[in-house]
């Protein structure tokens, strides 16, 4: 580890970049080695905790941009049309924040309509996830069972194959295009939704557990998780992301419209047909003060 940490030191100031990449690559093969039995412990692994590594301020401006340009999208993505199977599965990745292969390759058998829920027995953290169903992803997996062309094993057909759906990109790109904002990733739906998790004030732990990040606290394993309480989460997330887009223009005429910001409820009315547009209330002369003291406390 000593030998490691002055190697690490010496070369990241003059090579500082390669330097750190060959670190993580270091520490990544003596992990695996010690995982066979080859080491006895990982020398890199005992060094990364007295050497400081950089952090990326791309990543941090990556996330910030994707965070600001979610109002474009999600107005986009009720305006673009896009086969069902790719917006239906947009919508799933949107409001679980789930991964790209346990999402894509999301079966039938994994679907329980009178439990409401949705389980992830295989996935990245190697434990059980259980996601329970919201009015939106609800009557999106009806409409999928319901579709004449819905498939024996898979939610989210491929019309190309006999398997499920392997790439997002062209619909995201679609709907991005339409937005004139920067591509997102299909990772970049799992980040937005882990930063509407942060804006609603979720706690690390929480956005951690909806994510189902691997943890190394053995006691996690044992949490009592509310059903309820988790499904209310979920929720939240489904209704910020429907007030972002854009409510129709207010008549002034009309004091209860005039109040209207926004609403809740629009993906699921708009898609599937189901429930209603559930206007969101708040006050615009508050608003309009509020920015009249947000622009004089920086103008003066």
């Amino acid at each position: 580890p000593d030998e490691i940490v002055s190697w690490y030191q010496k070369g990241s100031q003059q090579h500082a970049t390669a330097t750190d990449r060959t670190f993580v690559t270091l520490k990544t093969v003596m992990h695996f080695g010690h995982t066979l039995g080859l080491l006895k412990q990982n020398p890199a692994g005992i060094a990364g905790q007295v050497i400081q590594r950089p952090k990326s301020a791309r990543k941090d401006t990556h996330l910030r941009e994707i965070f600001r340009n979610l109002k474009p999208f999600m107005n986009a993505f009720i305006a673009t049309p896009l086969r069902p199977v790719m917006r239906d599965w947009l919508v799933l990745v949107l409001t679980t924040g789930l991964r790209k292969v346990e999402s894509m390759t999301l079966k039938w058998d994994q679907v329980d309509f009178s439990d409401k829920s949705i389980t992830i027995p295989i996935n990245k953290a190697n434990r059980l996830l259980v996601i329970p169903m919201i009015p939106l992803t609800y009557s999106m997996l009806q409409s999928r069972q319901k579709d004449d062309g819905k498939h024996p094993v898979y939610v989210f057909n491929s019309t190309n194959s006999d398997g499920c759906i392997r790439d997002g990109r062209k619909a995201i790109h679609r709907i991005c295009a339409q937005a004139e904002i920067t591509d997102y990733s299909t990772h970049d739906l799992r980040r937005l939704f882990a930063s509407v998790c942060e804006q609603l004030d979720y706690s690390i732990a929480d956005i951690s557990r909806l994510l189902n990040h691997a943890s190394p606290n053995v006691t996690d394993r044992y949490v009592n998780r509310s059903i309820d309480r988790v499904r209310k989460m979920y929720q939240d997330v489904a209704d910020y992301l429907d007030q972002q887009v854009d409510f129709p223009e207010p008549d002034p005429d009309d004091k209860v419209s005039s109040m209207v910001e926004c609403a809740t409820g629009v993906m699921r009315y708009n898609f599937y047909n189901a429930g209603d547009i559930y206007p969101y209330f708040t006050s615009k002369a508050e608003k309009e003060r509020e920015q009249y003291y947000e622009d004089t406390y920086w103008e003066g």
